[in-house]
């Protein structure tokens, strides 16, 4: 059974963000491993972003990095308009962006508070919704995958955003 749900991934349009590192870059490997075409998103860290590329490549995806700033909504419409370009359409979506930032309450600032909030929720609404209106166009269906963290279910003395 798991066989042919692998094969299933095969070709299929993946985007997997956060995907230059840890978790994301993990996920990114796992569909390559599967024969998946995935785009790899980055907001930084262009050489991490490289490296899974080339990790999904050598375990028979297809890949291409994409940096995109996902605090900015126009960033997020220029990254759907690269996924179509470049694969005309895009069949699973992987949220997996995410940041920390470590400090109390008193600690942390109105700034940190409002990153926090624009990369780990309102980036996950906006990237969905630009998937979900091309899944829907395309007639096809899709998936969407939200990823989370602990720290996203648990409070911490540390972590106040």
């Amino acid at each position: 059974m798991l066989s042919s749900a692998i094969e299933g991934l095969r070709d299929q349009r993946v985007l997997v963000t956060g995907a230059s590192s840890g978790i994301g870059a993990g996920i990114a490997r796992a569909f390559g491993a599967c024969g998946a075409r995935v785009m790899i998103h980055y907001r930084s860290t262009e050489a991490g972003a490289a490296r899974t590329a080339a990790d999904v490549i050598a375990l028979g995806g297809a890949a291409m990095t994409v940096q995109a700033d996902l605090r900015d909504e126009a960033a997020i419409e220029q990254l759907f308009g690269q996924v179509d370009t470049a694969w005309g359409g895009l069949d699973i979506l992987v949220n997996n962006a995410g940041i920390v930032h470590k400090g109390s309450a008193l600690e942390t600032t109105a700034g940190q508070w409002d990153e926090t909030l624009n990369i780990n929720l309102r980036a996950p609404f906006l990237l969905s919704r630009q998937a979900a209106r091309r899944m829907i166009a395309a007639g096809q269906g899709g998936n969407i995958v939200n990823i989370t963290s602990i720290a996203g279910t648990r409070s911490a003395e540390s972590m106040a955003a």
